[in-house]
């Protein structure tokens, strides 16, 4: 079974994957994780064009399991990146980088061979239109600007970073209008996507909503 759950920054996809996944016995990817991945490379060797594509084609992306380790492996580094990809610097480097056409083939082609033959739940932006298109069940989750943002000002609260709860808003706003407004894999809804706002909705409720849907396809 293979699981589609796309949606803008902040709407809960990850942590309502990780969940879905362990339940279910899906492996869970996290395809965000694999442009942040990619925005961090860029940020720490400073390399831009082919020797950028070829650094991303020649690095393997392991997700050791939900909520462990993520291990970028090139030929000559293995390195965990769980915390390094999570920061503001890299978080405001990633839309550009995903909005690289390149970029988008290399890890599609990626996510899609992860992917094949195995039940699994993949969560992003372009899931359900552009890496799993025959996925059996597809969500899309949405929530307001402001909800989103102070989720993510509290995320990184705890994680002992300095933030202020406006510019975070105006960051996710941006960033929103250039998922949306990218020429490569924009974001948006599949026809046949389940779009759930999680705007007033605990996880628990969220999850409720995917699992009875989720039961309904796997009989």
């Amino acid at each position: 079974m293979q699981v589609a759950v796309d949606g803008p920054a902040s709407s809960g996809k990850s942590t309502i994957s990780k969940i879905l996944a362990s339940e279910f016995s899906l492996i869970y990817l996290d395809t965000g994780a694999m442009y942040r991945a990619g925005a961090y490379l860029k940020l720490k060797y400073k390399i831009i064009g082919e020797p950028f594509y070829e650094l991303l084609r020649r690095t393997d992306f392991i997700f050791v399991g939900a909520g462990k380790p993520f291990v970028l492996k090139s030929p000559n580094r293995r390195e965990d990146v769980s915390a390094a990809i999570r920061t503001p610097e890299v978080t405001a480097a990633t839309s550009d980088v995903a909005a690289d056409g390149e970029v988008r083939r290399i890890l599609t082609a990626k996510q899609q061979k992860i992917a094949e033959g195995a039940d699994i739940i993949m969560d992003g932006r372009d899931i359900g239109t552009v890496v799993l298109p025959n996925a059996d069940i597809k969500f899309f989750l949405i929530a307001s600007s402001e909800e989103r943002a102070r989720r993510r000002t509290i995320e990184w609260r705890v994680q002992g970073k300095n933030v202020i709860y406006e510019d975070v808003l105006k960051d996710i706003s941006e960033r929103d209008k250039h998922d949306i407004s990218r020429e490569n894999a924009p974001l948006k809804k599949a026809p046949d996507a389940k779009e759930i706002d999680t705007t007033l909705l605990t996880i628990d409720e969220v999850v409720e909503i995917m699992r009875v849907c989720i039961r309904e396809i796997a009989g």
